[in-house]
């Protein structure tokens, strides 16, 4: 069976906060293709940076984080932010950019052929995906927000925050499925970018 949908490889790229991001367009919508990594909202203020520790669990203002407090695992898999910081009116995506909703992450696994199937098209294929969506899906794991805070699952899972509140995306390891989770808005989590 041929496969009903397409994705526009683009050369394009966005510069943001110091940042050359790349680009790709799946079904008329652009998205980054890689996880964000700022340091600042679009206005300029700084995002702060709580490492792991107590300051993360109590913490209930706009925070992001390195993953075990490593640029190295930043470089590859962009920050951790909490929901806090993406519900922020300053915005933590460029302008004309905004954090992907609920529904534009249905939208784009109902095009690339469901729920059951998108994770497997959108996991990198150093992961264990097809990447055929060209999303570039990395496991950069997360930040617990309990009593048993600390990063966790890196390798394995690979979330990110919705702009819908408390709801986040998840692909996981071994698994095809793209699944959709709540969590408490202190959680560290990966963020994608789309253009308005």
């Amino acid at each position: 069976l041929t496969e009903c949908w397409y994705v526009e490889v683009e050369e394009d790229v966005i510069h943001y906060d110091d940042y050359v991001y790349q680009t790709i367009v799946i079904n008329d919508v652009h998205w980054m293709a890689e996880n964000l990594r700022a340091t600042h909202y679009n206005n300029g203020d700084v995002i702060v940076n709580i490492e792991w520790d107590d300051g993360w669990t109590y913490n209930y203002e706009p925070a992001c984080a390195d993953y075990d407090e490593s640029e190295a695992n930043t470089a590859i898999y962009g920050k951790l932010y909490n929901q806090y910081a993406v519900d922020d009116d300053r915005n933590i995506c460029p302008i004309g950019w905004h954090v992907a909703s609920q529904e534009e992450y249905y939208t784009l696994a109902d095009y690339i052929g469901g729920d059951d199937i998108a994770g497997y098209k959108m996991k990198h294929t150093s992961w264990d995906g097809s990447n055929q969506s060209h999303f570039d899906g990395l496991p950069g794991g997360c930040r617990d927000s309990g009593p048993a805070n600390g990063d966790c699952c890196m390798g394995i899972l690979g979330q990110f925050w919705t702009s819908s509140s408390n709801i986040y995306v998840e692909l996981e390891t071994d698994k095809d499925h793209l699944w959709f989770n709540t969590k408490d808005k202190r959680a560290g989590k990966s963020v994608r970018c789309i253009e308005n």
